[in-house]
């Protein structure tokens, strides 16, 4: 994984962490909205890293969009740019791998957003 360090739920923005802790908290065994209740622990892990590095990266290129909400914010061309970087630093494995926590995180967090594109970019 790419050793960024980025931001932790507390430093998210707040709508973020409110849909962060909705998708990974189930509130029933019947409950159809908390998508990443149902991941193993490290897979919610990493997808929640995943997406603090990637705000780490709004944070530093893109501020002004951090109060938009998490769908709008990720474009093509953020999204390129975020992975421009990455390409820098790390192996196209690691690279491939935070693309698809990235992609984990978003759908549980939007889960009515159309996300495939990101799904298309992931191959």
């Amino acid at each position: 994984m790419p050793r960024r360090i980025g931001l932790t739920v507390d430093q998210w923005p707040n709508e973020d962490r409110a849909s962060w802790e909705r998708s990974s908290t189930s509130t029933d065994v019947f409950d159809t909205v908390a998508i990443a209740a149902r991941w193993r622990q490290k897979s919610r892990d990493q997808a929640r890293y995943a997406y603090g590095r990637w705000l780490a990266y709004l944070l530093q290129h893109e501020p002004s969009t951090l109060h938009s909400p998490a769908a709008a914010r990720v474009t093509p061309e953020r999204l390129q740019g975020y992975l421009t970087q990455l390409e820098e630093r790390v192996s196209t494995m690691s690279v491939a791998a935070e693309l698809q926590h990235l992609a984990l995180a978003l759908r549980a967090m939007a889960p009515g957003e159309d996300w495939a594109w990101l799904r298309r970019r992931q191959y």
